[in-house]
């Protein structure tokens, strides 16, 4: 990946916590026109052939593996050889947190939007099948900025998980201090069950393109909306920065730990 000086303009929101939680919350929901923020879906109802890419049963639990299914180690994690900076030095943010970073090896840059200044995504999808159908999900990393409304990291984090839990089913796995950068981060990793507030969309799809299904069929292909993230705060300079990774729970195996790795190597440059 080309060494990128990222020195655009992203829109900045309400400061603060909670408007980036509600953002992430409607940004994991919404589908339509292939508009999302954090993952992008889709529904694939003719004869193609199946990619070569992960097609496990399992959820939030390690199966035991049928004959012929894949049973090697997930591959090693590995950052790009070049990293990829985000400087707001001469435009009309000066004063963010410049960043630096490495993303996954041959994930791909995506233009920044609203808040997040950094987006990195996994070049191929995670894919449920039943049948000649297929639910699927590609992983991201993003880094968002919110001008700090005074809460301390504690309470900034506390925030975060109550107003999640309140919307969406969420379990949170493992939690503990750390340091990125040099700065005190907090860590959260955790489960997300997107599956009953997507299941209406979804059968209004499979419905709307004649493809005959059974409700078995509807709850395999949301496995795929089973989405596990690993989310780490920092403060910085009076902004909130917030650093997520997700990606379907079918596929943590493989994303969870070039997604960590990639967090981890993230500082920040000057002051």
């Amino acid at each position: 990946m080309p060494k990128l000086n990222q020195r655009g303009s992203p829109r900045f929101g309400e400061a603060g916590i909670i408007p980036f939680v509600l953002v992430l919350i409607v940004s994991l929901v919404l589908v339509g026109g292939g508009v999302t923020v954090y993952s992008q879906k889709e529904v694939i109802l003719k004869n193609l052939p199946k990619p070569n890419g992960l097609q496990l049963p399992a959820v939030f639990f390690k199966p035991t593996p049928k004959p012929g299914e894949i049973t090697t180690k997930p591959p090693k994690a590995e950052l790009a050889k070049e990293s990829v900076n985000y400087e707001t030095k001469g435009t009309e943010v000066e004063g963010l947190p410049n960043i630096n970073m490495y993303p996954p090896e041959g994930w791909n840059q995506l233009a920044p939007k609203d808040s997040d200044v950094l987006i990195f995504e996994a070049p191929d999808k995670d894919y449920v099948w039943v049948g000649k159908s297929n639910l699927w999900i590609q992983a991201r990393i993003s880094v968002r900025i919110t001008k700090s409304t005074g809460e301390s990291l504690a309470e900034a984090v506390s925030q975060y998980k109550n107003l999640f839990k309140e919307q969406i089913p969420t379990v949170y796995l493992f939690e503990n201090k750390d340091l990125i950068g040099g700065v005190e981060a907090y860590y959260l990793e955790a489960d997300h069950d997107l599956r009953d507030i997507r299941r209406a969309t979804i059968e209004e799809e499979l419905i709307k393109s004649g493809k005959n299904f059974s409700q078995a069929d509807l709850t395999k292909l949301l496995e795929v909306e089973m989405i596990k993230s690993a989310t780490y705060f920092l403060q910085k300079n009076g902004y909130d920065v917030v650093i997520q990774g997700r990606a379907s729970a079918i596929a943590w195996d493989k994303r969870g730990e070039e997604i960590k790795k990639s967090i981890m190597s993230l500082i920040f440059i000057g002051k």
